[in-house]
């Protein structure tokens, strides 16, 4: 099963054109969440263009807060943006927990800012943060409130990592700019009814296959730990054997040398034997 990928844009992409938006729909990406702000003080000054022409292209966008730990200070600079933009209160509303600044244990004041966007109307909450950090409890995803999406950054594997992940930012790099995997399109369409997504599935027999997803890395280890610098496009067909890594299935390649991942949201297979 393939899943509709979103980008994340903010002023470090340093273009809010509608032009900019039409460039990444035609290179499959399906949505957009914009950095309206950070902390108390700061404001993306490319915000408001870039949220109205993703919606022009997409027909509908999220937006997110970069958050420094003082919840109440910093949900108030977002409301009153939100409230200047006109965004609606069906849109997606992220806070990104990622900042070196932070305490080690960030759930209370992430529960802080999500109690006070929740009581002012923002019901459709998510709450983005690395793999590493919610498996650490860093973000304790089971005590959080108001039952925000998940929206988890792993990079270098063929899976967020991540017990209930809804989306998936697997890339910083799709054609210059962060792409995630919407498991169930609730950053694509941000108010349509919860889903379960199915578990990922994997190639266990099979010869030759051929790159479905737009790229995949190639490592030097079963693994997927060691990027070798090489990639494989879509649409690239060659050989591997289908080889057992714990409770996944990896390629190592007969054609060339490595490994690549064997998850069939990424790789068709083009002869079983």
């Amino acid at each position: 099963m393939s899943y509709a990928i979103f980008g994340d844009y903010s002023s470090l992409q340093n273009n809010s054109s509608e032009a900019y938006f039409k460039y990444f729909k035609s290179k499959g990406s399906s949505g957009a969440i914009v950095k309206l702000s950070e902390g108390y003080d700061y404001t993306n000054p490319l915000g408001a263009s870039q949220a109205l022409n993703a919606y022009k292209v997409f027909g509908a966008f999220g937006v997110y807060h970069f958050f420094h730990g003082m919840p109440v200070r910093e949900s108030n600079k977002l409301l009153g943006l939100l409230k200047a933009y006109k965004v609606d209160k069906t849109t997606r509303i992220a806070l990104d927990v990622e900042a070196n600044d932070l305490p080690w244990y960030t759930t209370d004041l992430v529960n802080q800012w999500l109690n006070i966007m929740y009581n002012a109307g923002y019901h459709y909450l998510a709450v983005y943060g690395s793999g590493s950090w919610f498996n650490a409890n860093r973000i304790n995803k089971d005590k959080l409130v108001h039952k925000p999406l998940l929206w988890v950054a792993a990079y270098e594997t063929d899976k967020p990592g991540v017990d209930g992940a809804d989306a998936w930012q697997f890339t910083d790099n799709f054609h210059g700019v962060d792409h995630s995997y919407d498991f169930s399109g609730h950053f694509i369409k941000p108010n349509i009814k919860k889903v379960t997504p199915k578990p990922s599935t994997y190639w266990k027999i099979g010869r030759q296959f051929q790159v479905k997803s737009s790229e995949i890395k190639v490592y030097s280890d079963k693994h997927l730990k060691n990027w070798t610098g090489d990639t494989l496009t879509k649409g690239s067909i060659f050989k591997a054997n289908t080889i057992h890594d714990g409770k996944v299935w990896r390629l190592k390649r007969t054609d060339s040398f490595g490994y690549v991942t064997g998850n069939t949201d990424f790789i068709h297979r083009v002869k079983k034997i």
